[in-house]
């Protein structure tokens, strides 16, 4: 049997499980990959988000105070660690994350992706230590 929620019950339950943020992040997507993606709607409730078919110049990121990388596969041309780490100007990304590594693969560069499906404390984590690095900085 349930039992309705009252006053501030029903308040925890209705507030979000995370704070949105004002972190703004670049999406780069791999153009490969469906524009219905659950990673840009959690990315999405906890910042501003920008999506983009491409990886951004060094430029392009100093607006920004994150990076969110999304594709296929870790050697997916334009999206791999070292297009990575050009773009984030020598930094690590907020988050890099692939739909498949496959056996044997070898993934180029000092950066490891994470493998779908990934959590939304993942997400919000690296989100998380992404706002603190800038506001470090």
């Amino acid at each position: 049997m349930l039992v309705p929620a009252k006053g501030s019950e029903r308040n925890g339950l209705l507030k979000p499980l995370y704070p949105k943020g004002s972190t703004k992040i670049w999406l780069a997507r791999d153009p490969a990959l469906s524009a219905f993606d659950s990673i840009h709607v959690a990315l999405s409730s906890l910042g501003e988000v920008q999506v983009n078919p491409r990886l951004p110049t060094p430029a392009e990121m100093e607006k920004f105070q994150a990076l969110a990388v999304l594709a296929w596969k870790p050697t997916t041309p334009d999206f791999s660690s070292p297009e990575i780490l050009r773009a984030s100007d020598g930094g690590a990304p907020l988050l890099w994350a692939v739909a498949r590594t496959g056996d044997g693969l070898v993934i180029p560069g000092p950066l490891t992706p994470l493998t779908w499906p990934i959590s939304l404390r993942q997400i919000f984590d690296s989100l998380n230590q992404a706002s603190n690095a800038k506001q470090a900085a």
